[in-house]
């Protein structure tokens, strides 16, 4: 999310602790807005696990975690059906950059109303295997020490790539766009600053970020943050092109091959099941072979690239990277579908 020059970008002090600055920042915007709640991670007893929840109280934000390196749901969903249980309410949410894009379909394909929803992104640091999770957490001590490693890492654009899902080691947008406002990280010395990013004068006035911030950004964080991102998805895309080359050639190469791959692959379903854009109606359709080309084209087109289908599987099919081969094979057709 690279704003023009018209758009004032701000800066918030971290005084060494980003985490709680995020907290105490998004409490401001609490106030500021006047929300009646928030959709956001928060910590589970022990501080060994992380869920999305709809808090209506904003002390509970001491427990939230909006840079955590783990991903078990798409929250794009929980929107969606928060959005239609309390239509009246101003609510806002926290979303890393998969989920903003998954909630973006939502929004297109099922006419989704969000005009009291304040929409917050955060750069993602990239999320690790769900399989490594009791491991990591256990050796950083909890949750919240695991996202603090994962922040001191911010500035060269995280690890190494191989720490991560696959999803996020292919992933070439981990800043969140579009969205109301972004906490920018990437590329920044977190430690003494982090960027915040409205999307426009308007929602920069609404919120009155001259008095929620530090004032506004130097020049050179700005630009070393668009440096990071640029170079963070050149190598991601390097990398996707390299995996290309070494998957088993067994798996689907295009759309009848993936279509005949999840008819066989039945009756386990958790992969698109997992999936916050998926049709109840593929399912059964697939079950009984009355699947079509064009179905599943539709899936594609709307692929957020968030990985939950490949997480989800118990297989270790490499549903991420065979989502993505096949979409930018059949993108120039898609568009038409």
């Amino acid at each position: 999310m690279l704003q023009g020059d018209s758009v004032t970008i701000w800066r918030l002090q971290t005084e060494a602790d980003p985490l709680v600055t995020a907290r105490r920042f998004l409490g401001a915007v609490w106030q500021q807005a006047n929300l009646d709640g928030m959709l956001v991670l928060l910590y589970q007893p022990g501080k060994m696990a992380v869920e999305p929840v709809l808090i209506d109280d904003p002390q509970r934000l001491a427990d939230a975690d909006p840079f955590v390196p783990l991903v078990q749901v798409n929250a794009a969903r929980l929107v969606a059906q928060a959005a239609r249980q309390y239509p009246e309410k101003r609510l806002a949410v926290v979303l890393r950059a998969c989920e903003i894009r998954a909630l973006a379909e939502i929004v297109k394909n099922e006419a989704l109303n969000l005009d009291n929803w304040l929409v917050i992104g955060a750069d993602c640091l990239a999320c690790f295997p769900a399989q490594d999770f009791d491991w990591r957490v256990q050796r950083a001590g909890d949750v919240e020490q695991l996202t603090r490693q994962a922040l001191r890492n911010a500035r060269q654009g995280g690890i190494a790539l191989s720490r991560f899902r696959l999803a996020c080691q292919m992933c070439s947008k981990p800043e969140p766009m579009p969205v109301d406002l972004c906490l920018g990280l990437l590329g920044l010395p977190v430690k003494e600053t982090m960027l915040v990013i409205p999307k426009d004068k308007a929602v920069s006035e609404r919120l009155k970020l001259h008095q929620l911030t530090d004032g506004p950004a130097d020049v050179q964080h700005i630009e070393q943050r668009r440096r990071v991102l640029a170079a963070l998805n050149e190598r991601r895309r390097h990398f996707r092109d390299q995996l290309m080359q070494v998957l088993p050639h067994d798996l689907p190469e295009d759309i009848d091959q993936l279509v005949v791959f999840l008819t066989h692959c039945q009756p386990c379903q958790v992969c698109y099941t997992s999936c916050p854009l998926y049709s109840d109606e593929l399912a059964p359709l697939l079950a009984n072979g009355s699947v079509t080309q064009e179905m599943v084209k539709r899936w594609l087109a709307v692929c957020a690239d968030c990985g939950m289908c490949e997480q989800a599987c118990p297989k270790d099919v490499p549903l991420a990277a065979i989502m993505d081969h096949i979409n930018r094979k059949m993108k120039p057709e898609m568009v038409a579908v």
